[in-house]
């Protein structure tokens, strides 16, 4: 079974925000939180194997 990442990561498709450099700054800024919350759910699920 496949790890399933939490929603509130990622935003879909359909309701994608335009690039505006408010929002990619925004990203930027919580580009390494982001980064965390996946390795550890990465960590997570492989030791679930």
């Amino acid at each position: 079974m496949l790890n399933q990442v939490s929603l509130e990561t990622f935003t879909p498709y359909h309701k994608a925000l335009p690039a505006t450099e408010d929002y990619i700054k925004s990203f930027e800024e919580k580009k390494e939180e982001y980064l965390k919350k996946a390795k550890d759910e990465l960590s997570l699920a492989e030791a679930k194997r």
